[in-house]
């Protein structure tokens, strides 16, 4: 198999986990890869490991300005038939990118995710995921409740080609993510390997395990008028009252005069009634035909 793989990979700050990700990945069966490190000014020094990885990555620096920028100047610069995307702290299994390619390859996929575990490395523990519903058409489900870690994702190249303006929308700070899916999800069917292939390490502020962040998400949708160039045309009622219960409960905590440590909890709290509905409402949408069957690779553990 010869297609290359290209892997972004933004950093800043956290230098203590970034060589073990990078190992991860230099340690892939797949061997056609490329590995583009882009630096988004962050505030540690990691000269030494660009040093240690000089000819196995190619390596970028640019100002700060949030992740968005960076894996869009990733997809710029990237020379791969498929762009996989990775986090400077999470940890990719061996044989992570040999599988997903060849599940694309053999079933003409152009954007796959695969399973994955929330990896507690204090703690010496591993909980898996279960997001087995993420897969085929996805596009109504990515606008309620979507279990993709971005770390699993692998794009093809085509995808690129054929919408130049596909990109990380750098206007959001957080979120960045489930706007760039439902842009790939408005035209192409998602691939999923059940295995679960990579590590997501959890700390104290992942942001994706944060109350305030997830409203904050909605607050950047109502701010877009609920639809907006990402194509979120949010048509379905409760799913767009949804939206505005959140934006509304993050404009009014975050404006009160109380610790982050707070606020986190009032959101926690507030958060509540959305988070049960995403988890009811969203199976609606998680039914599956048996066409869509070949968007998946179920996986006996």
């Amino acid at each position: 198999m010869n297609k290359k793989v290209s892997v972004i990979m933004p950093f800043y700050n956290g230098k203590e986990w970034l060589e073990e990700a990078l190992d991860s990945v230099l340690a892939q069966t797949y061997t056609n890869m490329e590995v583009l490190l882009v630096n988004d000014g962050s505030l540690e020094d990691i000269t030494d490991i660009v040093r240690k990885y000089k000819g196995k990555i190619r390596y970028f620096e640019k100002e700060n300005g949030g992740v968005s920028t960076a894996r869009n100047l990733g997809m710029k610069e990237a020379k791969g038939d498929y762009i996989a995307f990775m986090d400077s702290d999470d940890y990719w299994m061996p044989e992570k990118t040999a599988k997903q390619v060849a599940f694309m390859e053999e079933r003409n996929i152009v954007w796959s995710h695969t399973g994955f575990v929330y990896w507690y490395y204090e703690e010496g523990r591993e909980v898996r995921v279960h997001n087995n519903k993420n897969y085929g058409e996805v596009h109504e489900a990515v606008k309620i409740h979507f279990q993709v870690s971005t770390p699993s994702v692998m794009i093809s190249r085509t995808i690129l080609d054929d919408h130049t303006d596909f990109i990380f929308p750098v206007e959001f700070r957080t979120g960045q993510d489930s706007a760039f899916y439902r842009m790939l999800s408005k035209y192409y069917q998602l691939g999923f390997i059940e295995e679960p292939l990579m590590k997501v390490r959890i700390r104290g502020d992942n942001s994706g395990r944060r109350a305030m962040v997830r409203l904050h998400m909605s607050s950047q949708l109502n701010e877009r008028r609920i639809v907006g160039s990402d194509g979120f045309d949010v048509e379905d009622f409760f799913v767009r009252t949804m939206i505005r219960y959140n934006a509304w409960g993050y404009k009014m905590i975050s404006k009160l005069k109380f610790s982050d440590t707070i606020k986190e909890k009032l959101a926690k709290a507030y958060w509540a009634p959305a988070f049960i509905f995403e988890r009811v409402y969203s199976k609606k949408y998680q039914s599956k035909t048996e066409i869509e069957e070949k968007y998946i690779l179920r996986y006996d553990s």
